[in-house]
């Protein structure tokens, strides 16, 4: 009853493959998990890149005020079309909390901007006349891929939604 049966060296030596051959096929995986991981993190990395590519070539700036109203110009330097742009008109130093739209005041809207295209815009009750840098502008749009976007006075670009 006290003897215990080791086996032989030929099912030690099985067992011991067999050991060493699943340690080295858990520790490939491990590797591959975090290589594959990595992977997908740059793609989203790239993915979020493509979409703010166009969005990155919009902008808009004031030109001129006078009482009443400030005019300015809207770029798409882009490739591709934008959409829905409401141009917002607000005073030097303000930090609007969201997006213009065009139920708000001081703004205007162009319903189209095709690739590479500059327009005027007139925004009627501008601010103080005769100060140069007494107003700035925002802007929201529509890329090509239906991303909407918003550009604030200082530059920043943030993707709603």
């Amino acid at each position: 009853m006290g003897d215990i049966d080791w086996g032989d060296a030929g099912g030690w030596a099985q067992a011991i493959g067999n050991f060493a051959l699943w340690l080295i096929a858990v520790i490939t995986l491990l590797r591959d998990r975090k290589r594959i991981t990595a992977l997908e993190r740059e793609a989203a990395e790239n993915r979020e890149e493509q979409k703010r590519a166009q969005a990155r070539l919009v902008s808009a700036w004031p030109d001129e005020w006078s009482a009443g109203r400030v005019a300015g110009r809207c770029l798409n330097a882009s490739s591709e079309p934008i959409y829905r742009v409401v141009v917002r008109v607000f005073n030097e130093g303000a930090r609007p909390a969201e997006p213009p739209t065009r139920a708000h005041r001081r703004t205007t809207s162009i319903p189209l901007m095709r690739p590479k295209e500059e327009l005027p815009f007139v925004v009627a009750d501008g601010g103080p006349a005769g100060q140069a840098n007494a107003v700035a502008v925002d802007l929201a749009f529509v890329d090509a891929a239906g991303h909407m976007w918003w550009r604030q006075g200082d530059g920043t670009l943030f993707k709603q939604g």
